[in-house]
């Protein structure tokens, strides 16, 4: 089983620094892969996920962004000033 030290790896992956949503970490570190999901490891033995059904594979847990959205939602606001501008954004993507 995984310790606490998988907790903090996944809290940092997710962008979790609050100790108090560390409970967010937890319940997705044991969050099964949704129906039609595998797991499977590239060459370099990093972890993706296929979907099985429509053959795209992602690098990103399919849950993560499920555990995102309470996270976003128990924050304070983002201070719109600490922001990129849009423009620059989008260019840098």
């Amino acid at each position: 089983g995984g310790g606490g030290g998988d907790v903090t790896l996944l809290a940092e992956h997710l962008g979790i620094k609050e100790p108090e949503l560390l409970w967010v970490a937890r319940a997705a570190l044991r969050a099964p892969l949704p129906a039609g999901w595998t797991e499977h490891q590239d060459a370099d033995r990093a972890v993706f996920y296929r979907n099985e059904a429509t053959g795209e594979s992602v690098w990103e847990h399919p849950m993560d962004a499920y555990y995102l959205w309470p996270v976003a939602r128990l924050r304070k606001p983002v201070n719109p000033s600490a922001l990129p501008p849009p423009a620059a954004a989008a260019a840098a993507g």
